[in-house]
């Protein structure tokens, strides 16, 4: 009799435990860095990129964790230097903080937030294409990295001629609340796609169709 009680309290406990979505492969996550970074092309709106990799990444099994940082960049074929974020300003000279001003979204220097994977250990940015609203040829990233905590403080990125910093800065929670909320106004969008990608269709398939449904001009407009 004990014996059926306890099977029947583990069957009792396994119904109330939720469910966890099987991993997908991770290419399909890659190729929803790729489709985010389409989606929002070069507009300076890295937290509701985030936020709608995040729940694509929910919906194939990856848990994804927002990261504030600071980046510290460098672009040779321009021979641009560009910083976002308190702890990368902070290291400038008065005046030359005074002419990063009109390069920063809305004057407001919020930072910019990426996403890091623990299992495998890697680091999705699919906003900072934004750059090239200044000239500067910049990819969706992402990167394999040794640790999403790192002893340095810092993840390197090379692209072609462009050399990235990203400086870990959770003390910046600027850009959290917008995320937040974004992640809430995503999840149906994210599932769809998630559902795309794990039907077979392609990155350029779900980004035509992404074309097709949404004006992202217009909602970000009103944003």
């Amino acid at each position: 009799m004990a014996s059926k009680n306890r099977a029947k309290s583990s069957r009792q406990a396994a119904a109330r435990s939720p469910r966890r979505q099987p991993q997908a492969p991770i290419g399909l996550l890659h190729a929803a860095t790729y489709i985010v970074g389409e989606f929002f092309g070069t507009t300076s709106n890295c937290a509701d990129a985030a936020a709608l990799l995040v729940e694509i990444g929910h919906n194939l099994g990856f848990k994804l964790a927002a990261r504030p940082v600071s980046v510290q960049g460098f672009d040779a074929t321009t021979g641009h230097r560009f910083v976002m974020g308190p702890k990368a300003t902070s290291a400038l000279s008065p005046k030359d903080r005074q002419a990063i001003e009109s390069h920063l979204p809305d004057g407001k220097d919020n930072g910019h937030i990426v996403l890091t994977l623990e299992k495998p250990s890697m680091l999705f940015d699919p906003n900072i294409r934004q750059l090239g609203q200044y000239g500067i040829d910049a990819p969706s990233i992402i990167m394999n990295i040794e640790s999403t905590n790192p002893a340095s403080g810092q993840w390197d990125a090379k692209h072609e001629g462009l050399s990235l910093i990203y400086l870990v800065d959770e003390e910046n929670e600027a850009l959290l609340p917008r995320f937040n909320s974004a992640r809430l106004e995503s999840k149906q969008l994210g599932r769809s796609i998630a559902r795309d990608l794990q039907a077979g269709r392609t990155a350029d398939q779900v980004c035509h169709r992404l074309q097709v449904e949404y004006d992202y001009r217009s909602l970000s407009s009103s944003r």
